[in-house]
């Protein structure tokens, strides 16, 4: 099998999780071969390593990449929005805000990013706001859409909202159902 480029790569990687999941392959970057640490941007490695959950690789990849000058605009946001995760898997949830921010305002149709916003809303109890980030993450597209709905839900349910929570509650079980790889569905098998 021929190795990838890293620009083919890394434009395979943006396009699926910026596009939402239109089948199983485009919800992970294994599908796209295998991927070797010689060669890999700045960028692809934040990526590998906040997936990893080695923490303070990450925040040296991800602050990497929006430190340089030549990263280009997308690249740049999919730094701020992993590096954004790091943070708020630390518990530093304003410094969460503040990358996922600046990833949305340099790709502002980033439903990734959109759903980070939700899920840092979410953690400081602005359960409106989380509905209006994972509504914006759903409409722009994300790569596990079912996790907007699930936590959608649960934010209605917050507010109180009984039916719109059932409602998102069905869809992200729904599409959990199309994909074997879900995170709601290896969820359930537990």
């Amino acid at each position: 099998m021929a190795m990838k480029t890293k620009s083919a790569l890394l434009a395979a990687l943006l396009l699926a999780t910026t596009a939402g999941a239109a089948s199983a392959d485009s919800r992970t970057r294994d599908s796209m071969g295998p991927i070797k640490v010689i060669g890999m941007s700045d960028v692809e490695l934040c990526v590998r390593e906040t997936d990893r959950d080695q923490r303070d690789d990450a925040m040296y990849w991800c602050s990497r990449t929006i430190r340089r000058g030549e990263s280009a605009i997308n690249e740049r946001a999919v730094a701020y929005l992993h590096r954004g995760v790091v943070h708020l898997k630390n518990g530093d949830r304003q410094a969460a805000l503040e990358d996922i921010e600046s990833s949305i305002t340099l790709a502002p149709a980033y439903g990734d990013a959109h759903f980070n916003l939700g899920n840092v809303a979410f953690s400081q109890g602005r359960f409106q706001d989380a509905v209006a980030a994972y509504s914006k993450a759903i409409e722009t597209g994300l790569t596990v859409p079912e996790l907007a709905h699930h936590n959608r839900g649960k934010a209605h349910a917050r507010l109180g909202d009984k039916a719109r929570a059932d409602a998102d509650f069905a869809q992200a079980k729904t599409i959990a159902a199309l994909y074997k790889d879900s995170p709601l569905r290896q969820a359930d098998a537990r």
